[in-house]
């Protein structure tokens, strides 16, 4: 910047000085608010108030600023400690940097380091407080002033990753995670995006809760683990309980575009759609895993009334069946949503096709198609031998047999014998 401390102490003059009974008061007032030449005449007085913060929360002047967006105040406290350094700057006497900055660090770089970090009485940084407030350029020049990524509050044990995804600032969470890169934490080993807070919530987790799917696609391109579950029951979301996963917040919320960007990360990170790239990776499917309630994603959005829902969250529908001509480039299953889940249970072979919930114990004749034992019998006690049909190739049914399923074979004898081989559509 142009304008050094120096000539704004001389502009200011003693008429300023005069109206200012508490200048460290002043000082985090005219940082709020954006007066930048009058921080730079308090700190060109009295580099002390550098450091200076509020009784009350801790807050000092990087962190007013910070947090109203204020980058030009920023601008104007580090021109102070570069004069500081600077030998030209000082009378002949002061060739040796002041003692209240040799605490701080032995150059201009150490210095705003240790400033720029310093935290307040809940371990909150100016970092944090600038990705709240979506203020990128602010968030940009504490980074490139050596703001730690890694730093995070004492109370819930936020990072400044969490703040950018709650507040869903696209930008920040970019440069945080540029800012990064590959590093890990050197304490626990875990990368920026693995990190979870108090209650072990990662930024995902806050992305999803806060619908911001743009931040949930960069985090999940930074390989964000969307398997990762909470420890502890979340002091901010009282619907967030222990063990939940992404999966389980965007069920409770009702959130489907949410659902489909987690199911396809899902399906690419799980290899199904690579399957000359290697081995695929052994992730656990998100629909199937449940919180320490014993209660899964979709048991999650029924009880909320998300019926749409259910087809989706169903883990025993296959991926590549949900995402069928738009991940896998090619149509394979016709007709519309509902007949291609049909058909996607129908090969699975796990799951009745008529009722979606009991398993396939009965082999229709002669297409030998599956089905349950009681939707068999439904059907021979409402239809006649002459308009009896498979619901799945309509043709027409000449008896049933027990299925012979593999993962069946171990199933008790009675269910496999529900229908006997003998029944045949009522007349």
């Amino acid at each position: 910047m142009g304008n050094t401390a120096s000539a704004h102490a001389a502009a200011g003059g003693s008429s300023m000085s005069a109206r200012i009974a508490d200048p460290g008061k002043e000082l985090l007032r005219s940082a709020e608010q954006g007066e930048a030449n009058v921080v730079a005449w308090i700190l060109a007085t009295d580099v002390h108030y550098l450091s200076h913060s509020s009784v009350f929360g801790g807050n000092t002047a990087w962190h007013k600023a910070a947090k109203a967006g204020r980058v030009e105040v920023l601008e104007a406290m580090e021109q102070v400690v570069q004069e500081q350094f600077t030998m030209a700057s000082k009378p002949s006497r002061e060739l040796m940097p002041p003692y209240r900055l040799a605490r701080l660090g032995s150059s201009t770089a150490d210095v705003l380091a240790r400033l720029v970090n310093k935290a307040n009485l809940k371990g909150i940084t100016p970092l944090m407080l600038a990705c709240a407030g979506c203020h990128t350029d602010v968030v940009a020049w504490l980074l490139k002033h050596g703001a730690d990524v890694w730093r995070h509050d004492r109370v819930r044990r936020h990072t400044a990753l969490h703040c950018a995804a709650q507040a869903g600032a696209i930008d920040a969470v970019r440069l945080l995670l540029a800012s990064a890169g590959n590093s890990t934490h050197p304490t626990t080993g875990k990368r920026l995006v693995e990190l979870g807070n108090h209650a072990g919530l990662t930024a995902l987790h806050y992305a999803v809760h806060c619908d911001e799917l743009e931040a949930v696609q960069l985090l999940l391109a930074a390989d964000a683990d969307i398997t990762a579950q909470a420890e502890f029951p979340d002091l901010d979301w009282s619907t967030v309980n222990a063990g939940d996963t992404v999966m389980h917040i965007a069920a409770t919320k009702g959130n489907i575009d949410c659902i489909q960007i987690l199911l396809r990360a899902y399906n690419e990170k799980s290899g199904s759609l690579m399957p000359d790239s290697g081995l695929p990776r052994r992730l656990r499917d998100p629909r199937a895993m449940r919180n320490d309630y014993g209660r899964l994603p979709y048991h999650l959005a029924m009880r909320k009334g998300h019926t749409w829902l259910a087809e989706m969250l169903d883990p025993s529908v296959p991926v590549r069946y949900l995402l069928a001509g738009e991940e896998l480039g090619t149509d394979t299953t016709w007709g519309p949503p509902r007949l291609a889940t049909i058909a996607a249970l129908g090969e699975d072979g796990r799951t009745c096709g008529v009722c979606l919930d009991a398993a396939p114990t009965a082999c229709i004749l002669p297409c030998k198609h599956n089905m349950c034992a009681d939707c068999a019998m439904d059907m021979c006690e409402r239809f006649s031998i002459s308009t009896a049909v498979c619901p799945f190739c309509r043709c027409i049914i000449r008896g049933f047999a027990p299925t012979n399923l593999p993962h069946l074979a171990a199933a008790p004898a009675a269910a496999a014998a529900a229908v006997p081989s003998s029944a045949t559509p009522t007349s």
